[in-house]
């Protein structure tokens, strides 16, 4: 018998923002404090978990500060040696990115 097809929306592909990709990590590091001495292997596998989704966090939050940095910059000479840089194509980047998983683009 065929198993039933889920409709709910991957994680994978959910946008969340490095807030709360910062909850899922106290979430997935709460579970696996639980899972220490019970599983170590479902243990281990929920710390990677965990820690990705604090990588994720680190680099919206980075990502999302470029792109204001990049934002002054075109706005004042003072600046100006950051409009210089590569900061211009990477904030371009992440201008993309971030405005493709919120939906304004």
């Amino acid at each position: 018998m065929p198993e039933a097809v889920s409709t709910e929306t991957p994680i994978a592909v959910q946008s969340m923002s490095a807030a709360e990709h910062y909850a899922a990590a106290e979430a997935e590091f709460a579970k696996a404090q639980q899972l220490s001495k019970a599983d170590p292997d479902e243990y281990r596998r929920v710390m990677d978990c965990a820690s990705m989704h604090l990588r994720f966090a680190e680099v919206l939050t980075c990502g999302a500060s470029l792109v204001i940095d990049y934002a002054l910059a075109k706005e004042s000479p003072a600046y100006r040696d950051v409009k210089v840089s590569s900061a211009g194509w990477e904030s371009s980047a992440w201008n993309e990115l971030l405005g493709r998983t919120r939906g304004t683009r």
